[in-house]
């Protein structure tokens, strides 16, 4: 009889220690899964954001000299030393577009380029809405190299946009941060739910 009562009670005390390392995975489990969706992306979004305003700062800083290439009779060389100076004091690759009008709409042609010469062409979409706006856009544009943090800074000369100094930075860092972070909750998780087991 006392034999059958201690029975009773191991399986009693088994099945509360299963139901309790049970409580315990599905817990870290949610935690990690929490940190996986929620911080990851949320840290992606945050460092992106703050590569968006250091090139919106860098457009504001370094374009009056630039600015004043507009309609002036300097050599198309000097403008291109200008445009490689501005890039070197940024830290951003530095293209000076010109705003032309064709049937009514703005084309944009490029001048002159800090990139390498092999270099993908800026892509125009944010420069083309700091023409329409006639204030400093930014944005991010997809590459083959990964992402770039786009600020396109409009020129005006008379009563026309004539120009986007555009400044452009790789957001391949940032990727590369997200994705050290994401694989570190990964191993952590791992760790902590087989803790939990």
């Amino acid at each position: 009889m006392d034999g059958m009562r201690d029975l009773g009670r191991m399986r009693r005390t088994l099945s509360l220690r299963t139901r309790l390392a049970l409580v315990f995975f599905a817990i870290t489990l949610l935690s990690v899964a929490a940190l996986y969706l929620y911080v990851a992306p949320g840290l992606q979004s945050r460092l992106i954001g703050e590569k968006l305003t250091a090139v919106a700062h860098s457009a504001r800083v370094h374009s009056a000299a630039l600015s004043r290439t507009v309609g002036s009779s300097m050599s198309v060389r000097e403008v291109q030393r200008l445009v490689n100076r501005t890039a070197s004091l940024s830290g951003d690759r530095v293209t000076l577009l010109s705003v032309n009008q064709a049937f009514g709409h703005p084309q944009l042609f490029e001048l002159t380029d800090s990139g390498p010469p092999n270099s993908v062409p800026v892509r125009q979409s944010i420069a083309q809405r700091a023409v329409s706006t006639r204030q400093i856009a930014t944005g991010t544009e997809a590459g083959p190299n990964g992402g770039t943090a786009v600020a396109a800074y409009p020129v005006r000369y008379g009563q026309r946009v004539a120009s986007v100094i555009v400044y452009s930075a790789p957001v391949s860092d940032v990727l590369r941060t997200v994705s050290t972070v994401r694989h570190e909750i990964l191993v952590a998780g791992a760790l902590a739910l087989l803790l939990a087991l």
